[in-house]
């Protein structure tokens, strides 16, 4: 089963960390879902060809999906601020096509196992 959903903050409490994390809309769970499938297919696959890919190519990868997550995150957090914001779902979905082909690309450097 997928893991629960993160807790969000209640007036004056935090949830168990101490963190407050806003409340996920409707559309972000969607955009989610549409990618999330693919995101752990390619990222599994990515794993298990970690060992034929050079230390460097492993570095700039991550490099890449960081800045392409922090990107993601940063379009979540407008979102739970402005759920109805149309632009803000394309910066969403936007950041998720760039992360699916990052990984696609990546998946695509090793030689065939």
């Amino acid at each position: 089963p997928p893991p629960p959903p993160p807790p969000t903050a209640e007036a004056g409490k935090l949830p168990p960390g101490g963190v407050a994390v806003a409340p996920v809309s409707t559309v972000v769970l969607a955009v989610d879902g549409n990618y999330s499938p693919t995101v752990l297919e390619l990222r599994r696959t990515l794993e298990s060809q970690r060992s034929t890919l050079a230390p460097h190519t492993l570095h700039v990868l991550e490099s890449s999906l960081a800045i392409i997550n922090a990107a993601i995150h940063e379009a979540r957090a407008a979102l739970a601020a402005d759920p109805a914001n149309v632009a803000l779902v394309d910066v969403l979905t936007a950041g998720y096509e760039r992360k699916v082909d990052l990984l696609q690309r990546a998946t695509r450097l090793s030689p065939s196992l």
